[in-house]
């Protein structure tokens, strides 16, 4: 399970992510979602101690 998910969730909510996005960018935004996740991931590391660097 992934997110508390199970596999039909999963499936279901890739078919909707389709049904949205188009077959052609579904790559394109899951690299956006990627990034977009690295780069909160990299903010919540300097929020936890911002004085680190100083």
């Amino acid at each position: 399970m992934i997110l508390g998910l199970g596999i039909w969730e999963l499936v279901l909510l890739g078919g909707v992510f389709v049904a949205l996005f188009g077959l052609g960018r579904v790559p394109q935004v899951a690299l956006q979602l990627g990034r977009i996740h690295g780069l909160v991931q990299r903010v919540r590391g300097l929020l936890r101690n911002p004085f680190r660097f100083l």
